[in-house]
This record gives C-alpha cells, structure tokens and sequence, in this order.
C-alpha cells in the first residue's frame, strides 16, 4: 500500500493496476482535457472490446461510489462498454 504525496490518497498496486482506498482530499477536482488526453494516450484503445472508436474516459471506482479523478482511476471505454459497465465498479 502506498501513499501518493501529492494527494494524500492511499492506493495499491498490483500488476500496474491501482486501486484507490478511501476518499482523497481533492475528490471534486475537475477532470480536464490535458488528463482525458493523458488517458487515451496511455490505453490507445477501448480496454473492454478493443475498438478504437468512439472512446471515452471512464472512471474505475465511479465517482458516485467515492472514486476520483486521478489518472489511476481513469480508463479509456468505448461508448457502448462505458454505458454498459454504468456504475458499476
């Protein structure tokens, strides 16, 4: 388990996936373009079906269940797989 120092979060890690514990202090931060940008850069393609259209940036813990915006929690979703997944974590 480690702290992120510029967020005060606290987050495991496992296999490059991080998983967000507990709120974080800047929980309401706005999720920019320059992040969105970030994300799709780094997961180049829909991380459910694979497609490369239509992408959208999807949050892993939703923020209605007390995710974040940080760039840990974000993943890269077509449409259809981010309607699809809803709220769910």
């Amino acid at each position: 388990m480690k702290n992120n120092p510029n967020t005060n979060c606290w987050f495991t890690c496992q296999n490059n996936f991080c998983k967000i514990l507990g709120k974080c202090r800047n929980r309401n931060s706005k999720l920019n373009k320059n992040k969105k940008q970030q994300v799709l850069q780094r997961d180049k393609k829909c991380l459910v079906c694979g497609t490369l259209e239509n992408l959208t940036v999807d949050h892993i813990i939703p923020r209605s269940k007390g995710g974040t915006n940080h760039i840990e929690n974000l993943q890269t979703l077509c449409n259809d797989c981010n309607h699809k997944k809803g709220d769910i974590i």
